[in-house]
């Protein structure tokens, strides 16, 4: 068995059944390039041709618009469109690109000698729009939720008049899954009023069109120009080994440090007031289109969830040293900075938030090496326990305390008491985490239990190990397990969908998409495959099949090299995990339990093997 299963970590099974996709009305792709290389030359120059000039008139076969978007160093600072043009789109779209250049703010600061120098720098990216195909829609809701967001570009008709969006310049924005915001633009160039344009819906006055479109942009300004899907490249199922997957969480961990606030060096991604307050623990969501983090500190229950991926991450065979130590003394900060939960007095009621932060506390300081375990930490750790036994029956759905917590905050406070169980059982009451545990399953619908996880999963194996019995709700959790492997997106799907691979599915309105949601199950599954109470030994090597196919999704959704050719500050996005392979918001959350997955992963691949040997 140990040869197959190095050979699975060594090559996980391409992608079959794809071949070239079918003509989806693409315009043809060598004249893109023909395009994109006329474009590169007018703006190294930054003079461009007059419409009436034979070389401004370029023919793609079979397109019906051009986008074009010129990038200094990541930022936009130039974007066109044109649509149903014909042959003077792309010179159209471009000179709208290089008129944005000369009125961006940076340029028009330069003295005048410089401008002229600035062509060269730039990126150049092209889009030529395919088949312009009618849809129909009764209201523009329903036309937005038809999109496959960051593949499908849309455009609406007023009689001769057209309103396009390309999805570049929608993944430029980032508002690729947010295409209902587009209305009041659209509205207004069709001359309308956004009154004006619900009344011409209603009256059926417009028509509705969906286009796809080839991609090509530079990752440097000298750089040859690569065909992009959705504006990435495709992470292959054979490039994700067991080193990979190393090097995967290796840069997320490094991502997840790198917003950690204040500190000893006082460093921070983001400069503070002279006067501002010192700013501690990590920065809230990181927005790469804005460079902003939003909110500016995250909540205590992110950075306690932080820091429990840390110290897991820490603990993964195979990861890099330095970064261990350097995450091991961050997870240990970012509880020491953490607020203490509010005493044990009566008239303290703890919110959800609170209750949920006291939880994720008590794992973190439980997942840290106990020689990192402080008076400090263990007070922390204590005090949050403290604030959860205060709720002597408020996890139970009927209890009226109980309104306010959600089925997944029960689940990780049932998470927390299992592990409580399991190393201070003397602290904790058997039949309380018991009864916790169930009720955190009761609360949510069988349809719905996904959302438990990874949470309610790891406080099953913590109550068994605690008790010597056996996994209680063994086949919940199996049905669990079934339910996502169902739903796990698979080769053999329509081209399109490749890049959406081992995510796990989600289905708006006939579309099938994932994102940073497959994170959860993600760790979870990957856990329990090296359980043998939950995975047999024969059941292992078809469970790390579907267990790599999850974290080559995670890949995909990671900011690598290849995609920092979009990216306005590089070293704040680098290995990160955006919220969906269109929408490259990194959110705290979405990278700690990314990092837990693969920690998860990289654990469960090493026990695997070690079984194989003896």
């Amino acid at each position: 068995m140990m040869v197959a299963f190095a050979g699975l970590l060594a090559c996980a099974a391409p992608v079959r059944g794809q071949t070239k996709p079918p003509d989806d009305g693409l315009p043809e792709i060598a004249d893109v390039i023909a395009a994109h290389r006329a474009v590169r030359g007018w703006v190294s120059t930054f003079e461009i041709p007059l419409p009436e000039e034979a070389s401004a008139r370029l023919a793609i076969r079979g397109a019906q618009g051009a986008c074009v978007i010129l990038r200094s160093e990541g930022r936009v600072v130039g974007l066109g469109t044109a649509i149903m043009g014909g042959e003077l789109d792309v010179r159209r779209a471009a000179a709208r690109a290089m008129g944005d250049v000369l009125s961006d703010a940076a340029v028009a600061g330069l003295p005048e000698g410089l401008r002229g120098a600035m062509g060269p720098q730039l990126c150049v990216e092209v889009e030529a729009a395919g088949a312009m195909i009618p849809t129909v829609a009764g209201s523009f809701a329903e036309f937005a939720a038809r999109l496959e967001p960051g593949l499908d570009g849309l455009a609406i008709r007023r009689g001769r008049q057209w309103a396009a969006r390309f999805p570049a310049q929608l993944r430029a924005t980032n508002s690729a899954g947010r295409a209902e915001t587009l209305m009041p633009g659209l509205a207004l160039e069709l001359g309308l009023t956004a009154a004006g344009f619900r009344k011409l819906l209603e009256d059926g006055a417009l028509a509705f069109y969906l286009f796809r479109t080839i991609d090509l942009a530079q990752a440097a300004p000298d750089a040859a120009p690569l065909a992009t899907h959705r504006g990435d490249t495709i992470v292959e199922d054979s490039s994700v080994t067991k080193r990979s997957i190393q090097q995967f969480a290796d840069a997320l961990a490094l991502h997840v440090l790198g917003t950690r606030l204040g500190g000893e060096d006082g460093a921070a991604p983001f400069p503070a007031a002279p006067d501002a307050p010192l700013l501690r623990g990590l920065a809230g969501a990181y927005q790469p289109v804005a460079d902003r983090y939003d909110p500016p500190v995250a909540p205590p229950a992110e950075q306690a969830l932080g820091a429990l991926a840390l110290a897991r991450h820490a603990a993964a065979p195979g990861v890099d040293g330095s970064i261990a130590r350097e995450a091991i003394d961050a997870a240990a900060e970012l509880l020491r900075e953490l607020e203490r939960p509010a005493p044990s007095v009566a008239d303290h009621q703890p919110g959800a938030d609170e209750l949920v932060a006291a939880a994720v506390t008590i794992l973190a300081a439980d997942a840290l090496p106990p020689s990192r375990v402080d008076a400090r930490i263990a007070a922390l750790s204590d005090a949050a326990a403290a604030m959860l036994a205060r709720l002597p029956e408020a996890i139970e759905p009927a209890h009226a305390e109980a309104a306010r917590l959600t089925a997944p905050a029960r689940a990780v406070i049932a998470a927390a008491w299992s592990r409580r169980l399991l190393r201070a059982p003397a602290t904790v009451e058997a039949a309380r985490v018991r009864a916790a545990i169930d009720a955190a399953w009761e609360a949510a619908a069988e349809t719905e239990r996904v959302a438990l996880l990874p949470w309610i999963g790891w406080a099953e194996i913590d109550w068994a190990d605690a008790t010597g019995g056996p996994i209680a709700r063994a086949g919940e959790l199996e049905a669990l397990r079934a339910l996502l492997w169902a739903s796990q997106i698979r080769s053999g799907e329509r081209e399109p969908a490749r890049d959406l691979l081992g995510g796990f599915a989600l289905r708006s309105e006939g579309i099938t998409w994932a994102g940073a949601a497959s994170t959860k199950p993600g760790a979870w599954l990957a856990a329990a495959m090296r359980d043998p109470r939950l995975t047999p030994p024969d059941a292992a090597m078809p469970e790390a099949a579907r267990c790599l196919r999850a974290v080559r999704f995670l890949m995909q959704l990671s900011v690598r090299e290849e995609l920092l050719w979009s990216c306005r500050r590089p070293e704040r996005a680098i290995g990160g995990l955006r919220s969906a392979l269109w929408d490259n918001e990194q959110a705290p959350a979405a990278q700690a339990m990314g990092l837990l997955a693969a920690a998860e992963l990289l654990t469960s691949l090493e026990t695997l093997e070690s079984r194989d040997k003896r």
